[in-house]
């Protein structure tokens, strides 16, 4: 009987052991089925792409439409006053009324020939390409301006003013130099090719050429004298003279007697901007960047 009992125990062990390799090889296969599973969501097999979902891709931003931009600051060039208007339109509504000489930032432009700009005041609004004076090129910043206005201005005296005006324009003030109106503008009789109009002589007004010149002269002196240069020369008239604002600044010219000089005593050159029209004279003063 001993050996029977022997016999059947060493069965039961020979069983156990084979039920616990089949056990332990099965569980594993069986997590690794439900891992797959959970994958897969249907199937065991093993996905070729990577499982990790990929972030979606920021939209990117749509950018608004941008104006060019022209210059920093222009001036407003008219002979009285223009209208800002809210569109680029003769029927856009008034914004503003801008002075001639008045200076003002200019914001962009606009296809139909209007320029988008900013007052002093932040007024903004459009205004028409050929009432603004400005420089498009970025090395030149408007510094001051100064205007004069003569009522009475006939034609010979406008054009002597634009033929001494286009001169000025071509000169460029160095630092710590001195404009010389001899030098620069020179005679304004008829051999230069002035034209007859009234000059004053001895305290009287009579015909005689380059009658008109006087007055670029006096706008040139009255925009040195905001920009704060130094005075060296500078003479009144025999007489009164109608186009003088309130600050009373005068320069007379006679060639060989009366001439005007002032020093730039800014650190920068200076170039001259010169709007002539119908007895205004506008003369607008660039700092060289």
């Amino acid at each position: 009987m001993k050996k029977v009992y022997k016999s059947l125990l060493g069965v039961l062990i020979i069983i156990s052991i084979f039920m616990g390799i089949v056990t332990n090889l099965y569980v594993p296969f069986s997590y690794a089925t439900e891992a797959v599973n959970d994958i897969n969501g249907t199937t065991g097999e093993i996905p070729d792409v990577d499982p990790t979902p990929t972030p979606k891709p920021k939209p990117t931003p749509t950018k608004k439409p941008t104006v060019k931009l022209a210059t920093q600051r222009g001036y407003v060039k008219a002979v009285s006053t223009v209208t800002l208007r809210k569109k680029a339109s003769n029927r856009g509504k008034w914004v503003a009324t801008l002075k001639a000489g008045q200076k003002v930032y200019v914001l962009g432009t606009t296809k139909s020939g209007w320029y988008k700009i900013k007052t002093t005041k932040k007024k903004v609004g459009y205004v028409k390409k050929k009432y603004i004076g400005t420089k498009t090129n970025k090395k030149y910043k408007l510094l001051a301006t100064y205007t004069t206005y003569s009522r009475r201005s006939p034609s010979g005296r406008n054009y002597n003013m634009n033929r001494a005006a286009k001169k000025i324009k071509k000169f460029t003030l160095k630092k710590g130099k001195t404009f010389n109106w001899f030098s620069v503008v020179g005679a304004c009789g008829k051999k230069q090719g002035y034209k007859i109009a009234n000059v004053i002589i001895s305290g009287k007004t009579k015909p005689g050429y380059g009658g008109g010149v006087c007055q670029v002269a006096t706008t040139m002196y009255g925009c040195s004298r905001k920009l704060k240069m130094k005075k060296i020369e500078r003479h009144n008239h025999s007489a009164k003279v109608s186009y003088l604002n309130k600050d009373r600044y005068e320069a007379a010219i006679s060639y060989g007697h009366k001439n005007l000089r002032f020093k730039n005593t800014i650190k920068k050159d200076i170039v001259f901007d010169l709007y002539v029209s119908k007895g205004r004279v506008i003369v607008a003063a660039y700092q060289v960047l």
